[in-house]
């Protein structure tokens, strides 16, 4: 039974990061990935500021975690956006309302 939970769980994982894959765009990737008390932390770079805008965009429609907060954004030495943002996913975020 708890094998059977574990792996449930991994299938599950596994389609939240395959759908946040898909979500990003060709010119961002992530960085950084931390799971914490139902909200995702998401840190990457992303080529073009019009890539971060996709990015965003796109996570505020996320279904599973919809875009909670944006946080530091800048460009680096190179020219490459840098983001931090966090998701909640949406059961948690609506036993908080």
């Amino acid at each position: 039974l708890q094998r059977q939970a574990q792996r449930e769980l991994t299938q599950a994982w596994q389609s939240i990061l395959t759908d946040l894959a898909n979500l990003l765009p060709e010119q961002a990737w992530l960085t950084s990935l931390n799971y914490q008390q139902e909200t995702l932390e998401l840190e990457g770079l992303a080529r073009t500021f019009d890539a971060l805008l996709t990015l965003e965009t796109s996570l505020r429609h996320y279904v599973s975690f919809p875009l909670n907060r944006t946080g530091a954004t800048r460009q680096d030495a190179q020219g490459r956006w840098q983001f931090h943002t966090q998701v909640t996913r949406r059961a948690a975020r609506e036993s908080a309302l």
